[in-house]
């Protein structure tokens, strides 16, 4: 009887040790994501409202699309330029962030309703050309598809894609470094690289295949052992 139990003992030991899957901090994203790109400036407008349009919600909605095999999309709204600064912002996110909410709602595009919000505004001599707090993006002054998909990636709780570099004397952590990541350097429109996606399902099929293996030879040996 101890040698029956033995293949199930040994499966839920390692059921144990299987590190179970934990959602971004935003929760799982899934389905549709409402996404509000408000265009924020003092004066200038160096985009075209078609333009972001195309990027967001054609190019980099295709991206998610194609990475997520369809289970997330981007559908939502570009607003026209709105007057939210006096000059120049002096590139304190909270000041942003309440001066373009304020100029949105004013024009009757209200954050709240949406899941994500990108604010894009003209060059303003930051240190950064996108940033990411929970689900607010700010965009300075740069608006691409690889851009807008790695800052959203942000907002979905993805942290950068680094390369492990090792040389003769030890090995150390290139942040932004792997090359075939869009939360690394890899750029989105390149269809043959390996993409969060696929690396992500990779994991997974780890995790379940081995246990599922382990649990259908336990249930084998156990069914036949008594003619053994």
């Amino acid at each position: 009887m101890g040698r029956r139990l033995a293949p199930v003992a040994l499966l839920a030991l390692s059921l144990a040790f299987v590190p179970s899957a934990q959602p971004a901090f935003g929760g799982h994203v899934l389905g549709p994501q409402r996404v509000l790109v408000a265009l924020v400036t003092w004066g200038p407008q160096p985009f075209t409202r078609e333009d972001v349009r195309n990027i967001v919600f054609d190019e980099t909605d295709a991206f998610y699309r194609s990475t997520s095999y369809g289970k997330v999309s981007l559908t939502g709204t570009v607003t026209p330029w709105l007057h939210a600064f006096d000059g120049m912002v002096s590139c304190n996110l909270a000041n942003i962030n309440a001066s373009a909410s304020a100029a949105a709602r004013a024009a009757g595009f209200d954050p709240a309703k949406y899941d994500r919000v990108v604010y894009v505004h003209p060059e303003a001599n930051c240190p950064w050309q996108g940033v990411t707090l929970a689900g607010t993006v700010f965009l300075n002054g740069a608006v691409t598809t690889y851009l807008v998909a790695h800052e959203l990636g942000h907002s979905f709780g993805l942290g950068h894609a680094n390369l492990t570099d090792c040389k003769r004397h030890g090995c150390g952590a290139l942040e932004y470094g792997d090359p075939y990541d869009t939360m690394g350097v890899g750029a989105s429109d390149r269809l043959s690289a390996v993409r969060w996606g696929v690396a992500g399902n990779i994991v997974i099929a780890w995790i379940l295949t081995i246990p599922a293996s382990a649990l259908v030879a336990g249930v084998a040996y156990v069914v036949i052992s008594p003619f053994l």
